[in-house]
């Protein structure tokens, strides 16, 4: 009877401390979890959205080089009655991995343009064109004269160049934005495809 008497008068002694730091530290780790958790989704949100980023900006990752062939022209010699033309073959290769396009239906395109000395002896339009991916087009057109025929001293100048070492000309392509320099010299002994300059000052429509 004591012993109970004692037993029930003496309070149960509770180890706050204690119990607190084991909630206390259940609660810890249910948060890191979920901190792992939310961190492991940024990286992976990170690591996508970088790869379509690069994926995307590869695309514009490159350049277009023109090239010409040989000039064959008219107009050039001793009959001034004979109407000036130039032939004219631009070869465009392109090393972007998407297909992209100079004008569209409803404008002329390009214009080309064939200089003498500085002077704008020719011109002509061209269609809109498209070059291919990792490919290559031709953008071929007869560029002709705004007048029947060249002044006599213009004329007498280029005939002298034609007995010397050629005629020099210069075609320019040009749209808008974009612009081709091709320099060539006309009736040379070892005609070959030129390179061409190419200057644009934003990325054309794709």
């Amino acid at each position: 009877k004591n012993w109970l008497a004692s037993s029930q008068d003496v309070p149960m002694a509770i180890d706050r401390n204690g119990l607190l730091a084991s909630l206390r530290g259940d609660s810890d780790g249910f948060f890191d979890n979920w901190k792992i958790l939310v961190l492991f989704t940024f990286l992976a949100l990170l690591v996508f959205g970088s790869g379509c980023m690069l994926a995307h900006g590869l695309q514009f990752v490159g350049r277009v080089k023109f090239s010409m062939e040989p000039v064959a022209y008219t107009g050039f010699g001793s009959d001034p009655a004979t109407p000036l033309s130039f032939n004219v073959t631009l070869h465009a290769k392109s090393t972007y991995r998407r297909t992209f396009c100079w004008g569209d239906d409803s404008s002329r395109g390009a214009t080309v343009e064939v200089a003498y000395s500085g002077m704008v002896i020719a011109k002509a339009d061209v269609a809109p064109f498209c070059v291919p991916g990792k490919g290559d087009t031709v953008i071929a057109t007869t560029v002709t004269a705004g007048w029947p025929a060249l002044p006599r001293d213009f004329r007498e100048r280029i005939e002298g160049d034609r007995r010397h070492d050629g005629v020099d000309v210069e075609v320019d392509l040009s749209f808008d934005w974009m612009w081709v320099r091709c320099r060539t010299t006309l009736d040379a002994k070892h005609a070959s495809p030129t390179p061409c300059q190419y200057f644009s000052f934003i990325p054309p429509v794709s």
